[in-house]
Protein backbone atom coordinates (compact mmCIF):
# COMPACT_ATOMS: atom_id res chain seq x y z
CA UNK A 1 0.00 0.00 0.00
CA UNK A 2 1.68 3.40 -1.16
CA UNK A 3 1.34 6.57 1.33
CA UNK A 4 0.77 9.64 0.44
CA UNK A 5 3.35 12.21 1.19
CA UNK A 6 1.98 15.34 3.21
CA UNK A 7 2.53 17.50 0.24
CA UNK A 8 0.49 15.19 -1.93
CA UNK A 9 -1.95 15.06 0.95
CA UNK A 10 -2.04 18.83 0.89
CA UNK A 11 -2.27 18.75 -2.88
CA UNK A 12 -5.03 16.71 -2.92
CA UNK A 13 -6.99 17.95 -0.89
CA UNK A 14 -7.02 21.12 -2.69
CA UNK A 15 -8.18 19.57 -5.79
CA UNK A 16 -11.22 17.91 -3.40
CA UNK A 17 -12.04 21.23 -2.13
CA UNK A 18 -11.76 22.95 -5.80
CA UNK A 19 -14.52 20.58 -6.73
CA UNK A 20 -16.67 20.47 -3.55
CA UNK A 21 -16.74 24.34 -3.95
CA UNK A 22 -18.22 23.26 -7.99
CA UNK A 23 -20.71 21.08 -6.24
CA UNK A 24 -22.21 23.62 -3.44
CA UNK A 25 -22.23 26.11 -6.34
CA UNK A 26 -24.63 23.89 -8.32
CA UNK A 27 -26.48 23.14 -5.75
CA UNK A 28 -27.14 26.91 -4.52
CA UNK A 29 -28.13 27.79 -8.22
CA UNK A 30 -30.63 24.88 -8.24
CA UNK A 31 -31.94 26.35 -5.08
CA UNK A 32 -31.90 29.63 -6.27
CA UNK A 33 -33.79 28.69 -9.32
CA UNK A 34 -36.28 26.60 -7.47
CA UNK A 35 -37.05 29.56 -4.55
CA UNK A 36 -39.92 29.54 -2.57
CA UNK A 37 -42.72 27.35 -3.03
CA UNK A 38 -46.19 27.95 -2.15
CA UNK A 39 -48.19 25.38 -1.08
CA UNK A 40 -51.51 26.39 0.40
CA UNK A 41 -52.70 30.16 1.56
CA UNK A 42 -50.57 30.30 4.86
CA UNK A 43 -47.87 27.49 3.75
CA UNK A 44 -44.71 28.04 1.66
CA UNK A 45 -41.57 26.21 1.69
CA UNK A 46 -38.03 26.96 0.94
CA UNK A 47 -34.41 25.84 1.43
CA UNK A 48 -34.62 26.73 4.85
CA UNK A 49 -37.73 24.67 6.30
CA UNK A 50 -37.20 22.09 8.38
CA UNK A 51 -38.06 18.44 8.02
CA UNK A 52 -41.28 18.94 10.00
CA UNK A 53 -42.41 22.11 7.33
CA UNK A 54 -41.23 19.94 4.51
CA UNK A 55 -43.41 16.62 5.90
CA UNK A 56 -46.59 18.88 6.78
CA UNK A 57 -46.38 20.33 3.25
CA UNK A 58 -46.16 17.17 1.52
CA UNK A 59 -48.75 16.00 3.86
CA UNK A 60 -51.35 18.91 2.35
CA UNK A 61 -50.56 18.32 -0.94
CA UNK A 62 -51.38 14.83 -0.55
CA UNK A 63 -54.59 15.53 0.54
CA UNK A 64 -55.09 17.85 -1.54
CA UNK A 65 -53.94 15.41 -4.41
CA UNK A 66 -56.65 13.08 -2.82
CA UNK A 67 -59.13 15.27 -2.42
CA UNK A 68 -59.39 16.18 -6.20
CA UNK A 69 -59.48 12.31 -7.33
CA UNK A 70 -62.07 11.57 -5.30
CA UNK A 71 -63.50 14.88 -6.60
CA UNK A 72 -62.83 14.33 -10.43
CA UNK A 73 -61.11 17.94 -10.49
CA UNK A 74 -57.58 18.19 -12.23
CA UNK A 75 -54.67 17.76 -9.81
CA UNK A 76 -51.97 18.57 -11.76
CA UNK A 77 -50.98 22.03 -10.33
CA UNK A 78 -50.85 19.77 -7.09
CA UNK A 79 -49.20 17.23 -8.16
CA UNK A 80 -46.57 19.66 -9.94
CA UNK A 81 -45.68 21.46 -6.55
CA UNK A 82 -45.32 18.27 -4.84
CA UNK A 83 -43.08 16.99 -7.18
CA UNK A 84 -41.24 20.67 -6.94
CA UNK A 85 -41.06 20.38 -3.07
CA UNK A 86 -39.60 16.81 -3.17
CA UNK A 87 -36.82 18.15 -5.74
CA UNK A 88 -36.41 21.39 -3.34
CA UNK A 89 -35.76 19.02 -0.51
CA UNK A 90 -33.57 16.33 -2.21
CA UNK A 91 -31.32 19.60 -3.73
CA UNK A 92 -31.44 21.37 -0.26
CA UNK A 93 -29.89 17.89 1.29
CA UNK A 94 -27.17 17.49 -1.15
CA UNK A 95 -26.12 21.53 -0.85
CA UNK A 96 -26.30 20.43 3.29
CA UNK A 97 -23.95 17.13 2.99
CA UNK A 98 -21.93 18.74 0.60
CA UNK A 99 -21.19 22.28 2.26
CA UNK A 100 -20.86 20.32 5.33
CA UNK A 101 -17.62 18.12 3.84
CA UNK A 102 -16.76 21.03 2.26
CA UNK A 103 -16.10 21.99 5.65
CA UNK A 104 -14.57 19.17 6.62
CA UNK A 105 -11.85 19.02 3.80
CA UNK A 106 -11.16 23.03 4.62
CA UNK A 107 -10.30 21.80 8.17
CA UNK A 108 -8.23 18.85 6.82
CA UNK A 109 -6.46 21.14 4.69
CA UNK A 110 -5.19 23.46 7.60
CA UNK A 111 -4.51 20.78 9.48
CA UNK A 112 -2.11 19.52 6.87
CA UNK A 113 -0.79 22.50 5.78
CA UNK A 114 0.88 23.11 9.40
CA UNK A 115 2.38 19.83 8.97
CA UNK A 116 4.35 20.20 6.22
CA UNK A 117 8.21 21.42 6.23
CA UNK A 118 9.36 24.66 4.95
CA UNK A 119 10.74 23.28 2.02
CA UNK A 120 7.35 21.23 1.37
CA UNK A 121 5.47 25.00 1.45
CA UNK A 122 8.16 26.78 -0.49
CA UNK A 123 7.14 23.59 -3.25
CA UNK A 124 3.81 24.87 -3.44
CA UNK A 125 4.59 28.51 -4.71
CA UNK A 126 3.14 29.16 -7.86
CA UNK A 127 5.47 31.24 -9.80
CA UNK A 128 3.74 33.61 -12.14
CA UNK A 129 3.70 33.16 -15.78
CA UNK A 130 4.09 34.99 -19.21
Amino acid sequence: MKTMTKLKAYKQVVTDIDFAKEQVELFTNRINEIGSIPVSTNITINSGSSDKQFVYAMGILNSQIKGCKELGIEDTSYTETKELVINLRVVTKEFQDWNQYLVELDTYKTKVYMLLSSDEKFELLEYPKK
